[in-house]
């Protein structure tokens, strides 16, 4: 579908919309109709709409991918921190002198 005729069919759709509802109060005396029970009939089909959406995305369990990064610095006390690859913990240190990284950060094998 053309993005044109897109545009072009919602608006004569919404022109459409406003002559009908001009004829429906103006020729037919349709007020109540037009002026009350349509509007509550499109927020009530709207509000709905939004509920089943919601809903739907609630059933997914996992609606997005989050990226994270590791090896991070000490953040925030609320923040659980994964501390074997946490380079400020003593797990990580620990590890660091099992792989030699300790070694390389302390500077013992500069000649």
């Amino acid at each position: 579908m053309n993005a044109w005729f897109s545009v072009f069919a919602a608006l004569f759709l919404v022109i459409f919309l406003v002559l009908l509802s001009l004829v429906g109060v103006g020729a037919i005396g349709l007020n109540g109709l037009f002026g009350v029970y349509i509007p509550y009939v499109a927020s009530a089909i709207f509000l709905i709409g939004v509920i089943i959406r919601v809903l739907q995305w609630a059933k997914i369990p996992v609606p997005f991918r989050i990226p994270t990064t590791c090896g991070q610095a000490k953040s925030l006390p609320w923040i659980k921190a994964n501390n074997l690859e946490a380079a400020w913990s003593l797990r990580s240190s620990f590890s660091g002198r099992c792989s030699g990284t300790r070694r390389l950060r302390s500077g013992r094998d500069r000649g």
